[in-house]
């Protein structure tokens, strides 16, 4: 393993996969799937390769455990877009806000899915 792996999510095979899957007209939930694709490339290469997620240690009770696997957002996705010369930074902004209106509208529907579910629930205890 090289110096620095354990800690890295953006392999140059996630790269790859992002500049041929992206598009400039993606929706949010589009981005969302990329993010999660993407995460699942960087999770396969890192079995493939056998990198550990690096070991934390907890300075309270003095034990140490692995960290998660590294997930992908698309925070950093479209930052990573950036990076590749994917878009500009007129662009980044509108995929900001663009991103930021899409999850805020899933969270409000998940939320209503839920009291839903809550009302359902206690409709039938009685």
């Amino acid at each position: 393993m090289a110096a620095g792996d354990a800690t890295r999510i953006w392999f140059k095979s996630v790269d790859t996969a992002l500049v041929s899957r992206w598009r400039k007209d993606l929706s949010g939930a589009e981005l969302a799937a990329l993010a999660a694709d993407l995460t699942e490339i960087t999770t396969r290469y890192r079995e493939e390769q056998r990198i550990l997620p690096p070991v934390y240690f907890c300075r309270r009770c003095g034990t140490s455990a692995r960290a998660k696997s590294p997930v992908i957002h698309v925070g950093s996705m479209i930052f990573a877009a950036k990076r590749l010369g994917l878009i500009g930074d007129a662009e980044v902004s509108q995929l900001q806000v663009l991103w930021r209106r899409y999850a805020a509208r899933q969270r409000r529907s998940d939320q209503a899915c839920e009291s839903q579910k809550q009302l359902r629930e206690r409709d039938d205890c009685h």
